[in-house]
């Protein structure tokens, strides 16, 4: 009976998925559901310590706004930092204090998966990590109190750049992979952050979202009806690849989404820039 709801759960959970998104239930595949302490891939000892925990603070970069914070943290030339985030989390407009602007979920919004989040900076002792506040509109971030969570890295970053229609995977800072994209039309932009990789999730080959959707930590606000998770999936559709023509989702092609599957797993960086 356990397995029975178990995979009840899960198919009700791709149909809801799959609606958020604007397809049918029909569409998916099957869930490819996340043990609740899978992280991304973590590197070794050597690598681990490549982290620089005790990064200097930074002034906040919060004080004027997403768009200053969005020019304080570029690039991505070291590992990430993760952390699985076990439980809701408030977000502060400074580290330790200040006014709470959000909080970091510890499940996705849709799928249900675990959160492991990415960490953009910490402060100098390493308490408190400053983080992209998932499914927040306008796009915010702040900071969280790192004790007790479980830490990984990654050294894969995705960058959207919006004006060129192009996705590059980096690793450790170095370009391995370049795609042309489809990305948010004038009506429906794809909104600009610095997001994460929240859910993982198979579809059908023939449905609208491809073979594979990568949920992310955005919100596209502009949507006149239907779903508003934004994604980064695969398409029907591949004479779109390199125009503005998604509700706001990023659309890459089956050979490059394949290969994606491989690369990005749960909290991994997401940048989306115009």
């Amino acid at each position: 009976m356990a397995g029975r709801r178990g995979n009840w759960l899960r198919r009700g959970a791709v149909g809801v998925f799959a609606a958020l998104l604007g397809a049918t239930p029909a569409a998916a595949a099957r869930f490819e559901a996340t043990p609740p302490a899978t992280l991304s891939p973590v590197l070794g000892s050597a690598q681990r310590a490549a982290i620089r925990l005790g990064l200097p603070a930074a002034p906040d970069p919060l004080r004027n706004g997403p768009a200053a914070a969005l020019r304080a943290l570029t690039p991505i030339p070291r590992p990430a930092l993760l952390v699985r985030v076990s439980h809701s989390l408030p977000v502060t407009s400074r580290p330790g204090g200040g006014r709470v602007i959000g909080t970091l979920v510890s499940h996705a919004r849709y799928s249900g998966q675990a959160i492991t989040a990415w960490v953009m900076r910490t402060t100098r002792d390493g308490r408190f990590g400053l983080v992209p506040v998932a499914y927040s509109v306008p796009y915010r971030a702040g900071w969280i109190r790192l004790a007790g969570l479980r830490r990984a890295s990654t050294p894969i970053s995705v960058l959207v750049d919006l004006s060129r229609h192009r996705l590059t995977v980096s690793r450790f800072g170095r370009v391995i992979m370049s795609v042309p994209v489809a990305t948010g039309s004038p009506f429906t932009p794809t909104p600009p952050g610095r997001y994460f990789v929240t859910e993982r999730v198979p579809f059908a080959p023939s449905s609208a979202y491809g073979a594979f959707v990568f949920g992310i930590s955005g919100i596209q606000s502009r949507l006149p009806c239907c779903g508003n998770l934004l994604a980064l999936h695969g398409t029907n559709d591949p004479g779109s690849i390199g125009r503005s023509a998604s509700a706001g989702c990023i659309r890459v092609g089956a050979a490059g989404l394949q290969r994606l599957r491989q690369l990005l797993w749960w909290g991994t960086p997401v940048v989306i820039q115009r």
